[in-house]
């Protein structure tokens, strides 16, 4: 049965010789931000060992993983967010790959426009290694030169209010620190109010 098979981005890290520890806990047909499964159970959130605390999801046990060290990447499929809530819930990276930029065979459907294949780490430089791993395989035709990407035509929208509140020290300097980076090399800046 094709579901018993390792789908092409599977495939292409076995290619490498990694090591797979397990299939991790998911939201039933990745469908849910929380990353509940009242059929086969929910992840503990391993932040808070006294309080079962949602991890986020659908890709909810691929965070717990990396937090409790049993991985060190973890595969996810991401359509509305499901790869990126569990790592802001878990305090890991996650990167939503560009749709049609990786195969979609081998994963359950559930949006066949917005669904794409996704991967979790500790850190964006683990992110970037893997990534770059993983897309070889996937994509050996592309041309891999490092090239100065043109933003010129990227347009930014910048909140003034609300996502600038309760900020953890260094966090909101960070973000305007990486805002100034991309309008020095030409993206253009919009300020936005958004009300309520």
């Amino acid at each position: 049965a094709e579901w018993e098979q390792p789908g092409p981005v599977v495939s292409s890290a076995l290619g490498q010789l990694a090591l797979v520890m397990g299939k991790t806990h998911t939201v039933e047909f990745a469908f849910g931000g929380l990353g509940t499964n009242a059929h086969w159970g929910t992840p503990r959130n391993p932040w808070d060992p006294n309080e079962h605390r949602v991890p986020g999801g659908s890709s909810s046990g691929a965070g717990v993983s990396l937090v409790e060290g049993s991985a060190l990447l973890a595969f996810g499929t991401d359509t509305a967010g499901s790869v990126r809530i569990p790592a802001a819930m878990t305090g890991t990276t996650a990167l939503e790959t560009t749709a049609g930029r990786w195969p979609k065979a081998g994963i359950v459907p559930l949006s066949s426009t917005l669904d794409t294949p996704g991967i979790l780490a500790n850190t964006v430089d683990d992110l970037a290694f893997a990534f770059d791993a993983i897309d070889a395989r996937l994509n050996p035709a592309l041309d891999r030169t490092a090239q100065p990407l043109d933003i010129s035509d990227l347009r930014l929208g910048v909140p003034e209010t609300f996502f600038w509140e309760d900020c953890s020290p260094g966090v909101a300097e960070a973000v305007q620190s990486a805002i100034d980076t991309l309008a020095r090399r030409g993206a253009r800046i919009v300020k936005l109010e958004l009300p309520r």
